[in-house]
């Protein structure tokens, strides 16, 4: 998610019409790490309970998924279980967004972003995963 998406295996892949060029990837990341941040700050303000632990800990918590996403998918260029993976961070992701928002409107709004950037990702690596499986022969 990190990565521009450049390398010779990623631009090899078939990929769907929606696939944005990989410049889009360096402008939007930088803006979602920038939102991850904004929610922890603002779940600080908020916060003064058992409640803010949890969530702390679920912001920064949840990154390392994120990174074996990216080494999964572009280092071992295991699409497939990139696929689970994002599958399983999306989910964990919206689950957060809801909980942040009720602990703090802003917090969850500010996360927001980048739950919408993980359903979207998602649904582009499901979309180059069933472009690229290899066909089971019988």
């Amino acid at each position: 998610m990190g990565d521009s998406g450049q390398s010779s295996w990623y631009l090899s892949l078939k990929k769907p019409f929606f696939n944005p060029p990989g410049y889009i990837f360096a402008i939007v990341w930088p803006i979602l790490y920038c939102c991850i941040i904004a929610t922890g700050i603002q779940l600080l303000k908020s916060g003064k309970n058992k409640a803010l632990n949890t969530n702390l800990i679920l912001l920064f918590g949840h990154l390392p998924i994120n990174s074996l996403w990216i080494y999964v998918f572009f280092i071992q260029h295991n699409i497939a279980l990139g696929t689970f993976i994002l599958l399983a961070l999306t989910v964990i992701v919206w689950n957060m967004t809801f909980r942040f928002k009720i602990a703090d409107k802003q917090a969850g709004l500010l996360f927001l972003p980048y739950s919408l950037w993980l359903t979207f990702a998602f649904i582009l690596n499901l979309s180059i995963y069933l472009l690229n499986r290899p066909f089971l022969t019988y």
